[in-house]
């Protein structure tokens, strides 16, 4: 059996319940940092980032969907968008941005902090109402939620890894 190190992909697991201490800045930028050191088609590199820390506006994000309510209860939540207009390979940028969100959750883990995926895109309805509450432009499409903070408590990452979902082809 290997071991699983504590490198922070494999401290990641999705988190919903936070503290209320707030994320330092310099962690943010860091989030931020990872987030655009993600690879995109062509190097296109289309996101747009809503860092949310505005109580009433993430109650209103909390609303997207039903399994959204830990947008509610974040110190802060990032809103993951992709601008229309930086498509160089339009039939990439969800690709592209689930790449930058993995980024944005694997450093949070390595810096202690914890942080879920709620979906947005491709689903009308949420994009819609994220659109609305954010006022965003006709050429910003939004993606994901992505709440952060300190975890209320401290949750395993769960060992996944399945030897006979591997093919290795000589």
């Amino acid at each position: 059996m290997v071991t699983v190190s504590a490198d922070p992909v494999f401290l990641r697991a999705s988190v919903r319940s936070f503290t209320s201490q707030k994320v330092e800045p310099e962690k943010l930028e860091r989030l931020l940092r990872a987030a655009m050191a993600a690879p995109s088609a062509g190097n296109e590199q289309p996101w747009v980032f809503y860092v949310i820390e505005d109580l009433g506006i993430m109650e209103k994000l909390s609303k997207a969907d039903r399994y959204a309510s830990p947008a509610a209860k974040a110190p802060l939540v990032i809103v993951l968008c992709y601008d229309k207009n930086k498509l160089l390979y339009p039939d990439f940028p969800l690709i592209d941005m689930a790449c930058c969100a993995e980024n944005i959750m694997v450093e949070a883990a390595g810096l202690g902090l914890g942080t879920v995926f709620l979906s947005i895109a491709p689903l009308p309805d949420r994009m819609k109402l994220v659109s609305t509450v954010l006022h965003l432009p006709d050429t910003i499409v939004p993606y994901v939620l992505i709440p952060a903070g300190y975890p209320f408590s401290v949750r395993q990452q769960e060992d996944r890894y399945d030897a006979n979902r591997v093919h290795i082809l000589k």
